[in-house]
């Protein structure tokens, strides 16, 4: 389970792994080849590809700058698609197991500030619980504040924010309603590999 997320972990720790996908035979290299298989499935969905668009569409349209409005599409649908999931039974559980088997991973990055790093990410997203405020727009907006923040074409600038805000809750219906088609599409996709 750590390892279907710790790609992600990492990038969100601004850091690197030094385990390669698929060809790591523990338990944690199968979890990230699992998640870099499942993005490739993932980001290549007709459904989240429309998402991506439409979003994107109607951000730009509205006024937002155009790598902001692709930053917070695609970041926005993972967020919310996140938010609905952490409803299902037992991911709440399995989320907070997988943070707390993270027990020696210094192996695990590029950097040697790399561990520090992810054990900061670790301990605050333990005293953070599960994200259910990825279920909460402005929540989101607010995250997505702080994910783009360092990054100038992606930052979301103060004539943004309000933009943003009124596209997050048409965006998270959207998502409500496709992640079924979603979800289906994935499982069967990640059952051919």
């Amino acid at each position: 389970m750590l390892g279907s997320m710790l790609p992600d972990f990492a990038t969100m720790a601004r850091t690197r792994l030094t385990l390669s996908a698929g060809r790591e035979p523990s338990a944690l290299g199968q979890g990230i080849a699992l998640h870099h298989r499942t993005d490739d499935v993932f980001h290549g969905a007709p459904v989240f590809t429309t998402l991506l668009q439409e979003t994107l569409e109607e951000l730009t349209a509205s006024g937002v700058a155009r790598g902001t409005a692709r930053a917070v599409a695609h970041i926005g649908v993972e967020m919310l698609i996140d938010g609905e999931l952490i409803r299902e039974a037992g991911v709440q559980g399995a989320y907070i197991r997988a943070l707390e088997a993270s027990d020696d991973l210094a192996p695990s990055f590029r950097e040697p500030l790399g561990a520090e790093r992810f054990e900061l990410l670790r301990k605050r997203l333990l005293a953070l619980g599960p994200p259910h405020d990825y279920r909460d727009p402005e929540a989101v907006l607010t995250r997505l504040g702080h994910v783009l923040a360092g990054r100038p074409r992606l930052a979301i600038d103060a004539s943004a924010r309000p933009l943003v805000l009124r596209s997050l809750p048409t965006l998270q219906r959207k998502v409500m309603t496709n992640l079924p088609t979603l979800l289906g599409g994935l499982r069967a996709a990640l059952t051919q590999t």
